[in-house]
């Protein structure tokens, strides 16, 4: 039970239900967005167990991030979205970024997605997770883990 005043989410993850789920052992956790979801198993240095939703198909995604890559994804064809970084406020990136970062179940579901995000961009599963590796990097400092790439 949470009490007010306590914490229920800091850079990333989350204490309160969000349409992004992981769970690191028995621990379920939430996140902002799909993209925390591809960083945060190497920030924790612990294999991630990860279910969202396709917000164009509504097909569930369900992946395995470990601290050095993305094991399985399912469905394969993945994408990430990302809202024009010019509107992002961050002063309030729940509401401005968070909001608009979703996994998309193929190909057909980001051009979709694309078409009514004209400002938006969208990457490829491999590509967001590289782009969040670079992120977290600083934060890493010399424990980076060897090969934090993508595998199948």
């Amino acid at each position: 039970m949470l009490d007010a005043g306590d914490i229920v989410a800091f850079a990333g993850p989350a204490l309160r239900p969000t349409p992004h789920h992981f769970k690191i052992g028995d621990r379920k956790l939430h996140a902002w967005c799909a993209w925390d979801t591809l960083f945060l198993p190497t920030l924790l240095n612990a294999t991630a167990v990860v279910r969202s939703r396709c917000p164009v198909t509504d097909r569930t995604i369900k992946l395995v991030v470990a601290p050095d890559g993305v094991k399985s994804s399912r469905p394969e064809d993945l994408h990430v979205s990302f809202p024009w970084l010019a509107a992002t406020d961050t002063a309030n990136i729940t509401g401005s970024f968070c909001c608009d970062v979703f996994f998309l179940a193929g190909t057909a579901a980001a051009r979709t997605w694309r078409a009514t995000h004209a400002e938006g961009v969208v990457l490829d599963l491999r590509a967001a997770y590289e782009l969040g590796c670079r992120a977290i990097k600083p934060m890493l400092g010399s424990a980076s883990p060897a090969g934090m790439e993508m595998s199948r």
